[in-house]
C-alpha cells in the first residue's frame, strides 16, 4: 500500500520559485549565474530526497513497499484551493431546513391568527385575473401592508389603477362537493393595449383578445351573480394576493358605472381569504420543517406542490385565469383539511373526552 501524503515543500505558486531563484544566484559563486533550470532541478532533488528519508509523496512515484510492482502519481493537492468556490458563484452552506426537510408533512396546529383567517371550510369561490400590461419599475411594497380590504398587501397604488383585466376566470366548490365549476372569460380591449411584456408572461395576445374577447362589463356581470350567489350561503372568495386582483375588480366594476356592484364586492373581498398571508406561509412551512425565508411571501406554486401535489398538473396552465382560480381554490380547501389534527390524534382526543 502507498503512503502519500502531501508536504509541505509542495507549492506551484509563481512567488516560491522567485525566491528560490533569487536565494540560489545568492549563494552562487561570485561571477557564475545559476539559471532557473538549475534551480527548479535543485528544488526536485531536495523534494525527493524529503519525500524518500520520510515516505511523502511530493509528486513523485514513492511507494513505501518494495514488493508492489505498480505505484501511483499523487498530484500535489490543495485542499484551501479545492474549497474555494467557482468564480462568479456564491458559497452555499447547508442549513438546517435542508437537511430535516421532510416530503411528509408534520402536523403542527394552526396558529389562533391562521385558524381566525381560515374559519372553516364553506362554499368558496377562487378568482383570478391577467392584465393588459403593469409598471415596468419596481413598485412592489417589498415591506408589505394592510391593503383596503384588510388583507395583507404587496402592491403600490398604481399597481391597482392602471392595470386593466383582459382575462378573468374563477372556479365556484362546497365542502361536500367533487366537481368544481369553472368559468373563464377574455376580455375585449377598450382603450388599452395588451403589452408584448404580458403577452409573454399570460400568452395572450392583444389580437386574440380583440377577436374573441367578450366586454368587460358582462364578463364582470357573470362574475358578481356567481359571487352574490356564493356570499348569500355563506360562502367566501379566495384568492392569492386578494388585495391585488379584488382592487382590480373594483376599480373596473367603478369604470363600468356598475357603484353598487363595486361596493357589494368590497364587502365580500373584506369576509375572504388570502393564501398568500405571511402567517398562513409560515404555517405551511413549518409543517414541513421548512424554516427557509418565512418572511418571504410563499408562492401559488410551492402552496400546489406542497399542499396538493396530486393537482400539478394545473402548474402546466399557470398564469391563466381559470387555472389559477382551480388552484387557488384546491389550496384553500387543502388548508382547511391542514387546520384537522390527524385521524389517530382525533381518536385519543375523543377517547379522552368519553372517559371524561
Amino acid at each position: 500500500m502507498s503512503l502519500a501524503i502531501r508536504c509541505c515543500f509542495c507549492t506551484d505558486s509563481a512567488s516560491t520559485a522567485a525566491s528560490d531563484q533569487a536565494r540560489e544566484s545568492a549563494n552562487a559563486p561570485k561571477g557564475a549565474r545559476c539559471t532557473s533550470l538549475e534551480v527548479g532541478t535543485r528544488r526536485e532533488n531536495a523534494r525527493s530526497e524529503v519525500g524518500m528519508r520520510f515516505g511523502i509523496n511530493c509528486g513523485r512515484e514513492v511507494s513505501s513497499s518494495s514488493a508492489s510492482p505498480v505505484s501511483r502519481r499523487v498530484m500535489p493537492f490543495s485542499v484551501a484551493r479545492a474549497a474555494q468556490p467557482k468564480k462568479g458563484t456564491k458559497r452555499r452552506f447547508p442549513r438546517a431546513a435542508d437537511i430535516l426537510l421532510s416530503a411528509e408533512r408534520q402536523y403542527v396546529a394552526a396558529p389562533p391568527v391562521v385558524a381566525a383567517k381560515l374559519r372553516g371550510e364553506v362554499l368558496l369561490i377562487g378568482v383570478d385575473i391577467e392584465t393588459h400590461d403593469w409598471s415596468a419599475g419596481h413598485s412592489t411594497n417589498l415591506r408589505g401592508s394592510i391593503g383596503q380590504f384588510g388583507h395583507y398587501n404587496l402592491c403600490m397604488p398604481c399597481d391597482i389603477e392602471e392595470p386593466r383585466i383582459v382575462q378573468i376566470g374563477w372556479a365556484v366548490r362546497g365542502s361536500g362537493d367533487r366537481n368544481t365549476v369553472v368559468t373563464e372569460r377574455l376580455v375585449r380591449p377598450d382603450g388599452f393595449r395588451v403589452s408584448e411584456k404580458a403577452t409573454a408572461f399570460h400568452r395572450i395576445t392583444h389580437a386574440c383578445a380583440a377577436e374573441e374577447g367578450v366586454p368587460l362589463p358582462h364578463a364582470l356581470a357573470e362574475l358578481m351573480r356567481d359571487a352574490l350567489e356564493v356570499s348569500g350561503q355563506g360562502g367566501r372568495l379566495v384568492c392569492h394576493h386578494l388585495e391585488f386582483d379584488a382592487g382590480i375588480i373594483a376599480r373596473e366594476l367603478s369604470r363600468c358605472k356598475m357603484a353598487d356592484a363595486s361596493k357589494l364586492w368590497a364587502d365580500i373581498a373584506r369576509a375572504g381569504i388570502c393564501t398568500m398571508d405571511p402567517h398562513i406561509g409560515s404555517w405551511v412551512r413549518q409543517s414541513y420543517n421548512d424554516d427557509r425565508e418565512r418572511e418571504k411571501m410563499i408562492s401559488l406554486k410551492e402552496l400546489v406542490r406542497l399542499l396538493v401535489p396530486e393537482r400539478k398538473d394545473l402548474l402546466g396552465k399557470h398564469h391563466t385565469a381559470a387555472a389559477d382560480a382551480c388552484m387557488v381554490l384546491e389550496v384553500a380547501f387543502a388548508l382547511h383539511e391542514f387546520t384537522l389534527p390527524p385521524p389517530d390524534a382525533r381518536v385519543q382526543e375523543q377517547g379522552m373526552a368519553a372517559t371524561e
